[in-house]
């Protein structure tokens, strides 16, 4: 893992927010969950802007939200080693510049409950 790649890619997803967020904000949280499956990735994701604690309604457009996308499947790639890929990110960023990331492994709970999710556990990975 290139340390410098992974602070690299964090700090393309940290401008995204600041070129692609609301006048008035104080804080953006995004939380996406990532499974990898063969080439592809099954993902869900959601994020916020806040001003002073209060959620700011505020759409960003598609495009420019693919573009995010594409940038934390890199980070996933990227930071991925020759076991495990991360499956959440929970990311905080701050008007100010301070930002975030936390990165977990386990089965993400959107993803969790059905048959077909026992694929991706590392339990049920040969039969």
């Amino acid at each position: 893992m290139s340390v410098t790649k992974v602070e690299e890619l964090q700090e393309l997803i940290v401008r995204w927010v600041f070129d692609n967020s609301p006048q008035n904000w104080t804080k953006y949280c995004h939380y996406i969950e990532l499974v990898k499956t063969g080439e592809d990735f099954e993902n869900s994701s959601s994020s916020v802007w806040f001003h002073n604690n209060e959620e700011v309604d505020y759409r960003v457009d598609v495009n420019n939200r693919y573009l995010l996308l594409k940038l934390f499947f890199e980070l996933n790639e990227t930071m991925h080693n020759s076991k495990e890929y991360w499956t959440t990110c929970k990311m905080k960023v701050t008007v100010d510049g301070q930002y975030n990331f936390d990165f977990g492994y386990d089965i993400p709970p959107r993803l969790m409950g059905s048959a077909e999710d026992l694929l991706y556990h590392p339990d049920y990975e040969s039969f």
